[in-house]
């Protein structure tokens, strides 16, 4: 018979265990934030901040794009992780009208990001503002789930297609990651995938195993199209297309006909833990992060990872060498 001491030593052991299997050891070594948030308006949006507390430190910007029909207040979770990792998070709500579809509600569209990255530009140099001083005004990372991923991978390759865009778009310089979780791009006219161009902008599509609306052969069939890479296709088992939300099946939304086997929370965690790990390899260099995404894909027993990266520095220099030398040997080249 154990004693009542050796059963709560096991119950902390299973405690620890069960954590660890959720994150991965690796992710408890990166720096997390206390984060505050504000709401704001933004081109008529209602919009939410988020932004991590800190001093004498500046942090990337994420705009995050919500799926249709689904406000953002069912994205505040998720959101609070995601700065917490050291960025400054944007959610906005953006209605639109469309009669000729019979619609009226939350459909988010490209003209987000660059209004949204105007007002943080703004807001940074702002003496009143809570986010002065403390942004990277020139680095941007783009976030979207379901429709919102879709305006995600149009805003990366600069196009501007309807639904997820009206009039013009155009690609800001500071523009330099994209996640989509629970999205693809599957014409239903054509039936066929539409490649994604997006000429050397790092792209990750974040999947869940459950997803009954946005499905994992359909995230498949998107992620084989991304033309360039980097790219990664990050799957986390257990999750469906509303664990990134507060609540299953958010109020207005399809309803998803999978049950996801993942707690809302643990949903919400994972979630912004590979969204932040991807963002954190592609817009801060981190050696840690860049090693989960792309060489560590074992390390975690919650996901599944398939990428493509990009060679390493030093492999990019010796290839260069390599061809130099052959040119030089071909047409007796000056190198």
């Amino acid at each position: 018979m154990l004693s009542d001491l050796e059963m709560l030593k096991l119950s902390i052991i299973g405690s620890i265990t069960a954590s660890l299997c959720f994150m991965p050891l690796k992710t408890l070594a990166f720096t997390r934030y206390p984060v505050n948030s504000f709401s704001t308006t933004i081109a008529d949006d209602i919009t939410d901040i988020y932004y991590p507390v800190a001093t004498d430190e500046t942090f990337p910007m994420a705009v995050f794009i919500t799926g249709a029909l689904v406000e953002i207040d069912n994205y505040t979770g998720f959101a609070q992780e995601l700065a917490s990792y050291g960025f400054v998070v944007s959610t906005s709500n953006d209605r639109q009208v469309l009669p000729a579809f019979d619609f009226d509600g939350q459909l988010p569209q490209a003209s987000q990001i660059t209004n949204t990255l105007a007002y943080l530009q703004a807001e940074n140099t702002n003496p009143t503002s809570p986010l002065q001083g403390i942004i990277d005004t020139e680095t941007l990372g783009v976030v979207g789930h379901s429709h919102g991923g879709g305006v995600a991978l149009t805003a990366t390759e600069g196009s501007c297609l309807f639904p997820f865009c009206s009039g013009t778009f155009d690609r800001p310089e500071e523009f330099q990651a994209t996640v989509g979780y629970g999205t693809h791009r599957f014409n239903p006219f054509s039936m066929e995938f539409e490649a994604t161009n997006n000429q050397g902008i790092p792209v990750a599509l974040i999947q869940g195993s459950l997803d009954g609306i946005a499905t994992p052969d359909e995230a498949e069939g998107t992620f084989e199209l991304i033309q360039s890479s980097p790219k990664a296709l990050i799957t986390i088992n257990g999750a469906n297309h509303f664990s990134i939300n507060n609540v299953n099946n958010p109020p207005g939304a399809t309803v998803d006909p999978l049950d996801p086997t993942l707690t809302q929370t643990e949903g919400n965690e994972a979630i912004a833990q590979w969204t932040a790990i991807f963002l954190l390899t592609h817009l801060e260099n981190n050696p840690e992060a860049y090693e989960l995404i792309y060489n560590s894909q074992d390390d975690d027993p919650l996901v599944t990872i398939e990428v493509q990266a990009v060679p390493e520095p030093s492999t990019i220099g010796s290839l260069l060498f390599l061809i130099l030398l052959g040119l030089s040997k071909v047409s007796n080249l000056p190198f």
